[in-house]
């Protein structure tokens, strides 16, 4: 685990892991509970999905952030773009991937069948929704689809709030994909304890009792993604990004390590101490 010595920044300053200016200690999590003000990002491996929402859940740290197949070092400069200004992150310009190979952005209503957006962006990538080894990728982008109309449905009497973007990435191991709504209704810990509700029932039982309270969708994202961020501006706009692996057969996807990024919007509210 790394920690920061300057407290007067919650998100991460590197341009590379050779240059972070953190302490590294033992990642012992009751040793880790003892100041959660003090921590704003954990580099670390071997951590576990159950654990990785655990510590999101309880707020103890923002950015968690394991090796995988987008490498440690390329996270570590996303995060130094988030320093040097995070509300750019809001931002249909600002990229998750450090160097993608292919970028396209799509925009449609909220009433636009979702299949269809669907196909567009497979057209893009370039891969047979029947073959197998791309079903985790589909399945997140539809639940990332699906949440984004649902939220803006809620909304469909104000024009501006109808329409989605989704940004989309892809290098040689993953895809990223972002998804944008422009209702900013976002809340972090329902999301999380959504997937927690689903993890803890079983994906089966989830299945049978449907989307609306199990938390299916949001944990269909969470499993199949190697990173997962939550954004959110308040009214103005939602940011929901997630990293999949691309072409992986399963062998390579059992060794996949999660993290999770919480971009909240910083206010310093005394002195120099920031939420």
């Amino acid at each position: 685990m790394f920690k920061k010595k300057d407290t007067e920044r919650q998100i991460i300053l590197a341009t590379e892991i050779k240059k972070l200016q953190y302490l590294t200690i033992d990642c012992d999590l009751k040793r880790f509970t003892k100041n959660p003000a003090m921590i704003s990002a954990l580099f670390v491996d071997s951590l576990s999905p159950d654990q990785v929402l655990q510590m999101a859940l309880r707020n103890e740290v923002s950015h968690i952030v394991q090796n995988s197949f987008e490498s440690l070092e390329d996270k570590a400069d996303l995060m130094k773009r988030l320093d040097l200004d995070y509300m750019n992150f809001y931002s249909s310009n600002f990229k998750i991937l450090k160097k993608p190979d292919e970028v396209q952005l799509f925009v449609f209503l909220r009433d636009e069948l979702k299949q269809v957006i669907i196909d567009k962006v497979c057209f893009f990538l370039k891969i047979n929704q029947q073959q197998a080894r791309h079903f985790n990728l589909i399945s997140v982008l539809s639940e990332m689809i699906m949440n984004a109309q649902a939220v803006a449905e809620s909304h469909k009497e104000v024009s501006a709030k109808n329409m989605i973007k989704i940004l989309v990435e892809k290098n040689k191991d993953v895809v990223a994909f972002s998804v944008f709504d422009y209702v900013g209704a976002l809340s972090f810990d329902k999301f999380l304890k959504k997937i927690e509700a689903a993890q803890e029932l079983g994906f089966r039982k989830a299945l049978n009792l449907g989307r609306g309270g199990a938390g299916l969708g949001t944990s269909i994202i969470y499993n199949n993604s190697e990173s997962l961020f939550l954004s959110c501006r308040p009214n103005v706009v939602t940011r929901v990004s997630a990293v999949i692996p691309f072409n992986k057969n399963t062998n390579d996807l059992q060794m996949m390590q999660k993290s999770v990024h919480i971009i909240r919007n910083l206010v310093k509210v005394k002195g120099n101490v920031y939420v």
